[in-house]
């Protein structure tokens, strides 16, 4: 088994600004019995005041090493 490359990127956007920032692998599921791997990714932001300073949040980037 061959864990693929992850290449996310989060980006924060909040007022003006755009702040990116790399996600990384939290935690990972195997279910060999369904042939299916679940991967959760985190990635934080220090707040100013509070979480209504973010008007939105883009996820972007790949996965490389995946089965056809």
């Amino acid at each position: 088994f061959k864990f693929p490359r992850l290449d996310i990127r989060v980006t924060f956007v909040r007022g003006g600004e755009r702040v990116t920032q790399p996600a990384v692998v939290d935690t990972v599921l195997l279910e060999p019995d369904e042939s299916r791997m679940q991967v959760t990714l985190r990635t934080s932001l220090p707040l100013i005041r509070d979480i209504f300073e973010i008007k939105h949040v883009e996820i972007d980037g790949s996965i490389q090493g995946e089965d056809p």
